[in-house]
């Protein structure tokens, strides 16, 4: 298992049958995400005041970096990170610019820049349609990303006229066509809405979502959709808490520290073959595990 260490400006391996690390790998400042993709691993750094955004690609196998990605000519504010395994890209979404720079994993290079709109931060796949989802923090607003053209346009906003309505986190259930996002309504300073969307086989939106009331996820806790139950996991940053809803939306269950949660739970994977789901809890420094299919 792969996780990015911010304060430590590395990334950390860890054994899952023993949940030990087993090795620390440097990359540059700030790592935000992670994904993998050509059997390699995709880092997006933040960057700092003298150290501009990058992409740092690890050999999984060796457990070595092999090279840096300057995205300096793209923009700064490096944060979330996407691949689709069909076509071998990499997505990382832009803040500071409101671009999305695109990398080629079979050459490791930056190979476009897209403009889309301001505080460019969530970035989501549906490897199917070959779409890429982009929500915008300060633009209050989604836009959809052709692949094969690298068209960009607007697909909706959550702009209530009152300075609410600002996306965070975006993920796709590949399986069920689903995109889920977090938004912050009424205040864009709290994200504790959750819109799931139905995605067509082209990649377009239902018009009518499902909203759920959710905690505060702060700055972008993570959501997914176990693959072993269908359980959707939501982790609630600023409270301090995972919450669990039903396939159905209803809620299932709350994980707090009496369940063994660590402090600030932001960052979620799962592995199905294991049946367990993983949280990244980034005020205590720890990693909490539980049953994926029973919590």
């Amino acid at each position: 298992m792969f996780l990015v260490s911010n304060a430590t400006n590395s990334v950390i391996v860890a054994d899952e049958n023993t949940l030990t690390r087993i090795a620390t790998i440097p990359v540059r400042a700030s790592p935000f995400s992670i994904g993998l993709v050509n059997d390699k691993v995709y880092v997006a750094n933040t960057g700092s005041r003298s150290e501009s955004s990058s992409v740092s690609v690890i050999d999984p196998d060796n457990l070595t970096k092999i090279t840096d990605i300057a995205l300096s000519s793209c923009g700064g504010g490096a944060s979330h990170l996407a691949t689709n395994p069909n076509t071998g890209r990499v997505y990382v979404a832009l803040y500071g610019s409101g671009r999305v720079a695109v990398i080629d994993a079979s050459s490791d290079t930056l190979v476009d820049c897209i403009a889309t709109n301001a505080g460019a931060f969530g970035v989501a796949v549906q490897p199917a349609s070959n779409k890429i989802f982009v929500g915008h923090r300060d633009g209050l607003d989604l836009w959809s990303i052709d692949g094969a053209t690298a068209t960009a346009t607007r697909v909706l906003t959550w702009a209530d006229g009152k300075g609410g309505g600002s996306p965070y986190y975006l993920g796709i259930n590949p399986n069920t066509s689903k995109l889920f996002v977090t938004v912050g309504l009424p205040s864009s300073d709290t994200p504790n809405k959750l819109y799931i969307y139905t995605l067509d086989d082209a990649g377009n939106l239902n018009t009518n979502p499902d909203v759920v009331s959710i905690g505060n996820t702060g700055e972008g806790g993570y959501m997914l959709q176990s693959q072993c139950s269908g359980l959707i996991f939501i982790a609630e940053t600023a409270d301090n808490s995972v919450r669990i809803l039903n396939p159905d939306l209803s809620l299932h269950s709350v994980l707090t520290a009496a369940n063994g949660l660590g402090v600030g739970p932001f960052s979620l994977t799962e592995n199905p073959i294991l049946r367990r789901v993983y949280v990244g809890n980034t005020m205590s420094n720890t990693l909490s595990a539980f049953n994926a299919c029973s919590p």
